[in-house]
């Protein structure tokens, strides 16, 4: 299990989960850990819409991991492993239900490979939120696609209005109420300059996904992924919460070419699946940072209060490495 929380305000949509993929020896059994650096979040920048996408459920289908799998939907690639960069060049015209449609179809069709008992016992969730301008006006989407047995359904959440300062707040997975709600209210309390508004939205995510690691420990983990898509000053930022920074450092040895020994002592954190038009970032470790792309889109990583340490110097950024099916 895991938890997926996703926010929609202003002209932003922010996104915050947990890593962690765990396993169980039976149904009834309590869940033990499996991979923590997991990835379970897409982004997808294509040119008239934004949209971050998180999972919940299978962590593995047609024997990939699902954000992988995903990925591939969105991209039309067949395989995405084990790359940092790929090539892309999407459709012009891609709409947020056209990848909606083209998640769905990936995961309906995965599903019928499964043993129909496996299949028919337990969902896949995706939450998307994002951006999607159409005739001059920034309208906000979000949108839950939900597939279990033979069955894929996805559902609008969305605003009913695209006012500003009009919000939606979601949450799929292990999902305690109290915190979501708790969540919603110090959103609609907050009060300041627009341009901080979705810094401050990110951290309340954040705190929803870290208290309820508190109360299912086994079940969410306690490193956050969080995304922002600012699409009006086209930034895609994301930052990762590291819980224990020695986890961390020694996915980073694992990802690390021979050769690469300089880049060794450096900071890092991980980065998700990112598609922008003419590049495809996969699940990495890099040193916080960022750049601007030839299409104009700037990239933003970083972790929360683990800046360089004074004196680093280096870049790096290398494939993640991905822990197999259990």
């Amino acid at each position: 299990m895991t938890l997926i929380t996703s926010a929609v305000v202003g002209n932003w949509a922010i996104h915050a989960s947990d890593r962690l993929v765990s396993k169980k020896r039976s149904p009834k059994a309590t869940p033990s850990e499996h991979d923590p650096h997991s990835n379970k979040t897409v982004i997808v920048c294509a040119r008239g819409c934004w949209i971050v996408m998180g999972y919940t459920g299978l962590a593995y289908l047609d024997g990939k991991p699902t954000d992988q799998l995903i990925a591939e939907a969105v991209s039309g690639y067949d395989d995405l492993s084990d790359s940092a960069f790929s090539f892309w060049r999407p459709p012009p015209e891609l709409h947020y239900r056209e990848i909606r449609n083209r998640v769905e179809q990936k995961l309906r069709s995965a599903y019928s490979r499964l043993p129909k008992t496996v299949a028919a016992q337990y969902a896949t969730i995706i939450l998307g939120v994002g951006i999607q301008r159409k005739d001059g006006r920034v309208h906000k989407v979000m949108f839950r696609t939900t597939v279990q047995g033979d069955s894929a359904t996805s559902i609008e959440l969305g605003p009913e209005v695209d006012a500003f300062k009009a919000f939606r707040i979601n949450a799929v997975g292990v999902v305690y109420r109290p915190i979501i709600d708790r969540a919603r209210d110090r959103i609609q309390q907050l009060r300041g300059r627009p341009e901080t508004l979705a810094d401050a939205v990110r951290d309340i995510l954040k705190d929803a996904v870290l208290e309820t690691h508190s109360l299912a420990p086994s079940s969410v983990g306690e490193d956050v992924m969080t995304v922002i898509l600012d699409n009006g000053s086209r930034k895609v930022r994301t930052a990762l919460h590291i819980a224990d920074p020695a986890r961390q450092a020694e996915l980073h040895r694992q990802s690390m070419d021979p050769g690469d020994e300089q880049f060794g002592l450096l900071s890092t954190i991980s980065t998700p699946f990112v598609l922008t038009p003419g590049m495809i970032y996969g699940p990495s470790v890099a040193n916080p940072g960022g750049w601007t792309m030839t299409n104009g889109i700037t990239f933003d990583f970083s972790g929360f209060n683990d800046a360089p340490p004074r004196g680093q110097r280096g870049a790096y950024f290398g494939a993640q490495p991905r822990k197999a099916r259990p």
